[in-house]
């Protein structure tokens, strides 16, 4: 059987592999390190590999259909025959969560988070949304920005701390922190969402 694969950079050196295989009605996803042989969570999510685009705007994937690798039959974690409510099984929209820790656990740039201080600064525009972020370490938010958990706060304070991002109100007592999984001089890219592997910005200022 072939499985569908797309490596995955993130930071500046780092990658995953990503494998998936479409089941009736489910897809099985495999996340790893083809580097080392490293194969970390199996999972089985509802919903249609023909549904899972590179961004927001559907770019579609560049897969390559090849025989799962030997090292991915015995992941770390495997929760595909775990059994689930009716209703509340993962969908494609949990993938974020199992593409995320693979990242964590595979970031070796120890200079990462300069590197986003120093390239962060800047405006950055998506469809529904512009981020600001000042030299002065302040920032601004307008419209509605999706990647962004919990209704970040639209103005105050921002810092980095190894891959994250946080964002605090102007009065420092409150705000929310969220990964990066890049950024350059012209794309600041977070975890998709809702079948999206990636959310982009791209810089306008």
């Amino acid at each position: 059987m072939l499985w569908h694969h797309v490596h995955l950079s993130h930071a500046r050196n780092d990658s995953i592999d990503l494998y998936l295989s479409q089941k009736s009605g489910f897809v099985d996803l495999i996340t790893g390190d083809d580097r080392d042989g490293s194969c970390f969570w199996a999972s089985r999510i509802v919903g249609s590999v023909s549904h899972i685009y590179f961004d927001q705007r559907r770019t579609r994937i560049p897969w390559e259909l090849i025989p799962l690798p030997e090292h991915c039959n015995i992941p770390e974690v495997d929760t595909r025959n775990k059994e689930a409510i009716a209703g509340h099984e993962p969908t494609l929209d949990d993938m974020k969560y199992q593409i995320a820790n693979a990242m964590n656990r595979t970031i070796r740039d120890r200079g990462f988070s300069k590197f986003i201080k120093k390239h962060i600064v800047g405006t950055w525009r998506a469809e529904d949304s512009t981020l600001c972020f000042g030299s002065d370490g302040t920032f601004t938010i307008t419209g509605s920005a999706g990647p962004l958990p919990f209704f970040p706060p639209i103005a105050g304070q921002w810092h980095t701390g190894r891959n994250m991002l946080y964002l605090l109100d102007k009065k420092k007592d409150g705000g929310i922190r969220v990964a990066i999984v890049s950024v350059n001089e012209t794309e600041l890219r977070f975890h998709g969402q809702t079948g999206a592997l990636f959310y982009i910005y791209e810089k306008t200022a």
